[in-house]
């Protein structure tokens, strides 16, 4: 049987404060946006570019209070965890499927030394 890896590692900053939530299972989500900001500089023109790729990102069980405790929107943070594609309400097969990373572990840059652990 093949292994099939799925991990991610993002850095960049929440663009939008933290949400928690409760789930059915009594289990919290806290729901939050990612900018990963990648910078080049044109080799024809010279000037600086600049895209800014928006990522969602979802910490559940005892991470989801420390992150929405913890972190605000412009805080700087590195996430890691894995891919995930939600059943979408849809039936639809055209219908795109969402991506999302579910946070495993997280760390505030530059704000303090501790990680964000379960």
């Amino acid at each position: 049987m093949a292994i099939n890896l799925n991990r991610v590692t993002i850095t960049g900053h929440l663009v939008s404060d933290p949400v928690l939530s409760g789930l059915p299972s009594g289990k919290s989500v806290c729901e939050m946006t990612v900018g990963c900001t990648r910078r080049w500089q044109d080799k024809l023109t010279g000037e600086w570019e600049e895209w800014v790729d928006y990522i969602e990102v979802r910490a559940v069980d005892s991470l989801a209070p420390l992150a929405h405790e913890h972190l605000r929107r412009g805080s700087d943070v590195a996430v890691d965890g894995r891919l995930a594609s939600p059943r979408a309400d849809c039936e639809d097969p055209a219908h795109p499927r969402e991506l999302i990373v579910l946070a495993e572990e997280m760390q505030l840059i530059g704000k303090g030394p501790a990680p964000l652990e379960r």
